[in-house]
């Protein structure tokens, strides 16, 4: 799947023939937020694009960011320092923001950001910048 501009844009392919009715009550929420969503009026948060992505049978990178992980580099070997980077400005982040994530929360925003940094190879001020975007969307 390409060419879908937006998260909602993506979201609404990934349902792939499914109406909004149905996608909603199998995600768990109702057809309006779904729709919402779609429109690009809100924005879902990190676990509900995880969750989307799990039933739709989609990348969560390519519904987040709409740029697909090849199979081939799904499971790349982890660079240990951009990990522990990552890691710590995620949490220095959270701090600053003065929030509290459940820890699974924070383990999904950490996998996100480190999966973007390794494909993207952004900067430390971009990986910020994404890291606030995600945190609002929390």
């Amino acid at each position: 799947m390409t060419g879908a501009a937006s998260v909602g844009e993506r979201l609404a392919a990934a349902r792939s023939g499914k109406s909004q009715r149905v996608a909603a009550e199998l995600l768990g929420i109702g057809p309006t937020t779904l729709s919402r969503y779609e429109r690009g009026e809100v924005s879902p948060d990190v676990a509900f694009i995880e969750k989307a992505a799990e039933l739709f049978g989609v990348d969560a990178t390519w519904l987040a960011f709409g740029r697909e992980v090849p199979k081939a580099e799904a499971a790349p070997e982890i660079e240990r320092e951009l990990l522990e980077s990552v890691i710590v400005d995620v949490r220095a982040v959270i701090a600053e923001a003065n929030l509290a994530l459940a820890p699974d929360k924070e383990a999904l925003l950490i996998a996100i950001l480190y999966r973007h940094q390794v494909t993207e190879q952004s900067d430390e001020t971009a990986r910020r910048q994404l890291m606030r975007q995600l945190l609002r969307a929390v």
